[in-house]
Formats: C-alpha cells, sequence, structure tokens
C-alpha cells in the first residue's frame, strides 16, 4: 500500500487519524525515542571524548543534523511532506 491509497480521518475529538492511528500518537512516539537514541549516543560520545573539546563539538553536531534528517525523511515518509502548512 503506498502513500496515495491512505485516507486521512478525523476520529470525535478532532485528532488525524489514518486507519485509526492517531498521527499525533505517532508524532510523539517518533520524537520520544528519537530524544532518547539521542541522548544515549551523546553519552556514549562524552565516555570517548571530552565534552569541552572541539572534535566533542563536531560530533555532536554532525550526529544531532543526522538525526534531525533521519526523522524528517521518516514523517516525510509517513505523512508527505507537511512543511509550510498551517
Amino acid at each position: 500500500m503506498g502513500r496515495d491509497n491512505i485516507v486521512p480521518t478525523q476520529d470525535t475529538f478532532g485528532q488525524i487519524t489514518i486507519d485509526g492511528i492517531s498521527m499525533l500518537d505517532v508524532l510523539s512516539f517518533v520524537n520520544k525515542n528519537n530524544g532518547r537514541y539521542i541522548a544515549t549516543m551523546l553519552s556514549n560520545l562524552e565516555g570517548v571524548l571530552p565534552a569541552d573539546s572541539e572534535e566533542f563539538k563536531a560530533v555532536r553536531k554532525i550526529l544531532l543534523d543526522g538525526m534531525n534528517d533521519f526523522t524528517r525523511a521518516i514523517l516525510i515518509e509517513i505523512f508527505g511532506n507537511i512543511e509550510g502548512l498551517k
């Protein structure tokens, strides 16, 4: 089943759902797990590099940018490109 076959609906509380799954719940789940993974990776990185080093700062930026891009790619795959919608 491709995205073209997905029909969003609203439940009785006004939340957008797809196949009975609340999109707010999906976003919340992705955000929560993303934060947990980032925290774990940064904690592990601090065990290898001093947190005040230039190397740590560079790797931290790469890690955060990469996770942000990955999360955005997941959400675009699920919902399509919704950036800029109001």
